[in-house]
């Protein structure tokens, strides 16, 4: 299994990079979606991606909202080579330091997975 994070942004630029940190120790690919932000978000967007190789950017011209924003994610998982993502938010509400929980049940078996799938039309 290859993991690794989809983080979408969308006016949270200012918080991605504490996000970003709290995500490197796992050392798997973080999927940073700029969901058609501003010059200001954009610009916290590419200092995150210059400062940490693990960051690769996705850019969408327009806010589609958090739907499209995971679905270019996840394409960019699959060109990746990635079987597995976490979904986090860029504005820091998730826990992250549950990962290492989550991960150890998973690998354990104890809890369901289903493998990365992409719907083309």
């Amino acid at each position: 299994m290859k993991y690794g994070f989809v983080v979408p942004v969308y006016n949270h630029g200012s918080t991605l990079e504490d996000v970003v940190k709290n995500l490197l120790p796992y050392e798997f690919p973080v999927i940073v979606v700029d969901d058609g932000n501003d010059e200001r978000n954009k610009a916290f967007i590419r200092d995150v991606e210059k400062k940490y190789p693990l960051v690769t950017v996705v850019e969408r011209k327009k806010n589609g909202g958090k739907g499209k924003a995971m679905e270019s994610g996840l394409e960019k998982a699959h060109e990746m080579g990635l079987s597995h993502i976490l979904q986090i938010d860029s504005d820091g509400q998730h826990d992250t330091s549950k990962i290492a929980k989550f991960l150890r049940r998973l690998s354990a078996g104890i809890l369901n997975t289903m493998k990365m799938r992409l719907c083309t039309a």
